[in-house]
């Protein structure tokens, strides 16, 4: 399964004796398995989380005789669903490629802070799980303001909601086992017409 990964930031501590912070996580509320010394740093990244999951995560901070605070109070955080974020595929010019639900990655993207990540072809997109119980997926296009809908099951359709109309990917001749958009097919079930774009 694939990984991604998380930015905590916290306060600083104003007490004098306070020379660092440790953070505790897990996958299960106040039961934390792992930890990470962050030093004097009020903001750390943590890697290799997996995929689809829920992490829980709390601070301390401790004294140069090692000696620790309380636990704060403890936040929470979701990584991105798996079925759409399971790898990066490199960008080839004016193709977007797509496979569902084969473990390759969601088009052309790199992530920007999930859940934003960058589009290679339409820019920035906010990635929102549409809890759906089908691993669907609601994703808000930065630069047309433009929400579409898509999961596994569907693939390869991607719906969007400003157009009233089905995205289609179709299989790419030249590139067995994936899929482009380009041109772009949209069909209309509104006015029952296919929209070139």
């Amino acid at each position: 399964m694939g990984q991604d990964s998380i930015t905590l930031a916290w306060n600083s501590s104003t007490n004098s004796l306070v020379a660092g912070y440790v953070i505790y996580y897990g996958t299960s509320s106040q039961k934390y398995t792992l930890t990470n010394n962050a030093g004097t740093n009020n903001t750390v990244t943590l890697t290799n989380l997996q995929f689809g999951t829920n992490y829980y995560f709390a601070v301390a901070c401790y004294s140069a005789t090692g000696m620790q605070s309380p636990l704060s109070t403890e936040v929470t955080a979701a990584t991105a669903p798996a079925a759409f974020f399971s790898g990066q595929q490199s960008p080839v010019t004016n193709v977007e490629w797509l496979q569902f639900p084969s473990g390759s990655a969601f088009g052309y993207y790199s992530f920007d802070g999930y859940p934003w990540i960058y589009h290679d072809d339409l820019g920035y997109e906010f990635f929102i799980d549409a809890q759906d119980g089908q691993a669907g997926a609601y994703l808000f296009d930065f630069d047309s303001g433009g929400f579409f809908y898509t999961s596994p099951t569907l693939f390869p359709y991607l719906y969007d909601f400003t157009l009233n109309a089905w995205l289609f990917y179709y299989s790419d001749p030249n590139n067995p086992g994936h899929y482009t958009s380009n041109p772009r097919v949209f069909y209309n079930y509104t006015t029952q017409t296919v929209i070139n774009k």
